[in-house]
This record gives structure tokens, sequence and C-alpha cells, in this order.
């Protein structure tokens, strides 16, 4: 009887912990970012499919958050394997493989930063001739999109 007892135990232990889904903040990001923030623009933007590992960031939304750029320099360290944001056969985007001179409006995806437990931070950015706008997006550990702020990229490379 405690045979099947601790079993049990072990087999709903390792379930919890292997079981649990893996959340891709970057592709939930995006979605909301492609589905709620530019539904209605009606220019392509050129986009890099495969998210940015940036060895820090810091824009102007990032005060919104109370993040410094420093707890950015950790990067793309939660990610370790390559990923690539799926368009789905969306018009309103070109794939592209890397950024050519001209390519605008061209956008890309920043790896996801974990702060906390509860806390993952995604931005996306934005280029244009002139200027870069971000959408830093704060997420739960679900991928729920708990804040964002539109703001200025004011970080480089």
């Amino acid at each position: 009887m405690k045979t099947i007892l601790y079993t049990s135990i072990f087999l709903i232990y390792c379930q919890s912990f292997y079981g649990q889904e893996k959340v891709d903040f970057e592709q939930k990001a995006f979605n909301f970012y492609k589905d709620s923030i530019i539904s209605k623009t009606s220019s392509k933007i050129n986009f890099v499919v495969k998210v940015q590992d940036y060895s820090y960031w810091d824009s102007d939304c990032a005060k919104t958050f109370a993040l410094k750029w420093q707890d950015t320099m950790v990067g793309g360290t939660n990610n370790l394997e390559v990923k690539n944001i799926i368009l789905a056969n969306d018009d309103k985007f070109k794939k592209i493989k890397q950024f050519k001179k001209g390519d605008y409006p061209r956008a890309f995806v920043i790896a996801n930063l974990k702060k906390n437990k509860n806390q993952n931070f995604v931005i996306i950015v934005e280029t244009y001739k002139d200027e870069a706008i971000n959408y830093l997006f704060e997420m739960d550990i679900y991928g729920k999109i708990k804040k964002w702020c539109k703001g200025k990229w004011i970080g480089k490379n």
C-alpha cells in the first residue's frame, strides 16, 4: 500500500513539474501587437522573425515598469534556443532575414526578460528612418499581458 501511495505522489510531482507548458512570451506579445496595436496599419512592415538577443536595451517605457538598463543586461540568457516569431501569413508583414538600408518601417522582437517569478518583459521595436518606437509588455507567468507601454527607444546594442 505504501508503495502505491509513494508511486502516486511521485507521478503527480513529475506531472506537475514536467507537464507544464512552456510559455512563448515573445509570440504572445507579437500576437497582441499584431492584433491590437497595429491592426489598422495600412503600410507593410518589414519584420525579422528571429527573436533578437540584445546585450541590453533601454527605453522610456522602462521607467514605467521600474526597469533600469542594468536589469536588461541579462538579455536573452532566458532563451537557450533560437526562436522565431510565427507570422501566420499576415499580409501586414514582409518577412526578412536581416535589416538592409532603407527597409523601413521594420520591426523585431527582443527576447523575454524574466525579472521575478511573475514578471516577464518583452519589447517590440519598430524602426523608421529617423526614429524608433518600442512597445514594452509586462506579462504574467502564463503569458497574459498585464500592462504595456508605447515609447521611444533610447538604448543601443
